[in-house]
């Protein structure tokens, strides 16, 4: 897809998500669910936050479709609802990173 045969809705979409996605817990959380699959106590074990508002960001990423969620008996299972929105974290974090490298910001 090129920018040419993305609307402006279209574009205003895919900047809501990346706000979204740019909240640092939330940040934490896909970076986590990147790894795999996970429960909300283990999420919240892995990024040293309370469970409420775990619950809340996974409410938000699951409700714009970032991550999924499967309820296996009494335990939800979270994980990145596609393998580009893990890769476009892992890369936002990236490219920071090296930036980090460059010019110790």
């Amino acid at each position: 897809m090129t920018l040419d045969d993305i609307s402006p809705r279209m574009l205003e979409r895919i900047s809501d998500m990346l706000k979204i996605i740019s909240d640092p817990t939330r940040l934490k959380i896909m970076q986590f669910l990147h790894d795999g699959e996970s429960c909300v106590s283990d999420i919240v074990k892995n990024i040293g936050t309370s469970q409420a508002n775990v619950s809340k960001h996974l409410s938000l990423l699951t409700r714009v479709h970032l991550v999924k969620n499967e309820k296996r008996g009494q335990q939800v299972y979270y994980s990145i609802s596609a393998p580009e929105v893990g890769s476009l974290c892992e890369s936002i974090c990236n490219h920071y990173g090296r930036l980090l490298k460059k010019y110790a910001i």
